[in-house]
């Protein structure tokens, strides 16, 4: 396990490889590869923290699958909208904006439809793959697996960042909260929260 220190509220993120159970707490002064110009070839580097999971970084083009926590995917979204890319999602009527934020989700670049008739499903995320850096896509939204192939083919023709919830893909992450510190009984705010990501089965 490696854990991610933040300056943010939100104070730890936990990303772990498979069985791997050895902590190692890392500054979050450690994202690599600054460069802007890196972020518009490549995609966005991660934290050193996320290195295990992302040796090169979140990469346009890529489909990832997330199982789990919802809070996996904030974590991309969150690492990619800080650094500048326009995001997109859809699916999601429950979007906890908040935790959103503590991600560092920018809404300036963000937009938000928390869903839309079936036969316009697939056109929609289409639209948003020609049209942002990164998709989201939650689990209320129900595909085909013909359909999320169609997608996951233009998102990397258009060198976009797809992210599906519940998708099976070739690249996946699970995230599961571990714990959160400083809110009892509903009060107070967040001052440290867990994150367990992992490949599931141990994938690399």
């Amino acid at each position: 396990a490696v854990g991610l220190e933040r300056t943010s509220p939100l104070s730890y993120v936990s990303a772990s490889r498979g069985q791997e159970k050895n902590p190692l707490v890392g500054s979050s002064e450690g994202v690599p590869g600054e460069s802007e110009e890196w972020a518009d070839q490549m995609g966005w580097p991660v934290p050193h923290g996320l290195h295990s999971l992302f040796p090169y970084g979140l990469r346009r083009g890529s489909t990832v699958g997330v199982r789990g926590s919802r809070l996996a995917g904030l974590l991309m979204v969150g690492l990619a909208s800080s650094q500048g890319a326009w995001v997109a999602c859809i699916g999601i009527p429950d979007m906890g904006w908040g935790m959103a934020r503590l991600f560092g989700v920018d809404f300036e670049r963000f937009i938000f439809i928390p869903g839309c008739t079936d036969p316009l499903l697939a056109q929609a995320i289409s639209t948003a793959i020609d049209g942002f850096d990164v998709v989201l896509v939650g689990r209320q939204v129900i595909l085909g697996s013909h359909e999320k192939r169609l997608l996951a083919r233009r998102a990397l023709s258009r060198q976009v960042l797809l992210i599906g919830e519940g998708w099976e893909s070739r690249e996946q992450v699970q995230g599961q909260l571990i714990a959160v510190e400083g809110v009892s009984a509903g009060n107070g705010h967040i001052r440290e929260l867990l994150l367990d990501v992992c490949r599931p089965g141990g994938k690399p």
